[in-house]
């Protein structure tokens, strides 16, 4: 990828930061509103985005009619106008009002779970797909696990890197490369730390394993699966999907992933990640709407099989 040049850089960070600001100045509600609308209109222009968002909809549910894809993919054009919304309010945030908008739903048993996983000195990796609050998820973690830090890829803007970095560590949360991170998250786990990954998304085929996702082959990252088996941390699977009624966050703990050894170091961390994958697709199939369809999860193909966008 070419290296963009002074002038794109500041344009794109002026950009974004000028849309955050003014929807950062409005009240939440009407923030929300002014974010919804302007999506809309993203609906109807990017048409690029469309045609990826349906090409992963006819993988995910080929059954599925028409009119039921186009409801999700304006769906998922709104939950990305709700993420937009809720990082330009992050800035003003309290542990009062970030309350307000989330709800857990997490039985007490898990908690004992969690807390005597803590008071033990175990590493936890905590896994969230591109679903539903993820940028609130990640945010407000400090309210019930406590700091954390959390895997990135780093963008190709480093003033917009810094903005969202800015932002996201209001309270203590941390950014760590995905290119340079591998030394600072396993000391991170082997000492009981919380680690936050959003492992969903396509990867490169050196960087990651073919496991089935909605039925096809989809390449992911092997990173968690390598760093639980290192420092036999244990991963939890955790979602914030947002209730319309309730206009609220439901932040719920879905599944724990414990690495398997078998001898076979290789073939653990597959199965490892098609677990960690299973999961996620289950979470996905209960609100299609809320994930990140817009992303071309099928990128990267085994050896030998045709291209798909």
């Amino acid at each position: 990828m070419a290296k963009k040049s002074t002038l794109q850089i500041n344009l794109e960070y002026y950009f974004a930061r000028s849309v955050l600001a003014v929807l950062g100045a409005l009240p939440r509600r009407l923030a929300m509103f002014a974010s919804l609308r302007f999506f809309d209109l993203a609906y109807l222009v990017f048409g690029n985005l469309r045609r990826v968002a349906h090409t992963n909809l006819e993988i995910a549910f080929p059954e599925m009619p028409l009119d039921e894809r186009k409801k999700i993919v304006r769906g998922c054009f709104h939950n990305l106008a709700r993420q937009i919304t809720e990082l330009s309010q992050f800035p003003k945030a309290t542990e009062e009002s970030l309350r307000q908008i989330v709800e857990l739903d997490i039985s007490d048993e898990i908690w004992d779970e969690y807390r005597r996983l803590k008071e033990s000195g175990q590493g936890l990796i905590l896994m969230t797909p591109h679903f539903g609050g993820w940028e609130v998820l990640a945010f407000i973690s400090f309210i019930f696990v406590g700091p954390q830090s959390y895997l990135v890829r780093r963008l190709d803007n480093p003033k917009l890197e810094k903005m969202l970095a800015d932002i996201r560590g209001k309270f203590g949360n941390k950014p760590l490369d995905k290119r340079t991170a591998i030394m600072p998250a396993l000391t991170l786990l082997r000492s009981g730390g919380n680690l936050g990954v959003l492992p969903d998304l396509n990867t490169q085929p050196h960087e990651g394993v073919f496991v089935p996702f909605f039925g096809k082959l989809a390449c992911t990252t092997a990173g968690v699966a390598a760093l639980a088996m290192r420092t036999k941390a244990v991963g939890i699977l955790l979602t914030a999907a947002w209730d319309e009624k309730k206009r609220k966050y439901i932040i719920r703990s879905e599944a724990r992933l414990d690495f398997k050894s078998t001898g076979d170091r290789k073939q653990d961390m597959i199965d490892y990640t098609a677990r960690m994958m299973e999961e996620i697709e289950k979470v996905i199939r209960r609100n299609p709407e809320q994930w990140f369809w817009i992303h071309k999860r099928w990128k990267s193909r085994p050896e030998g099989d045709p291209e798909i966008y």
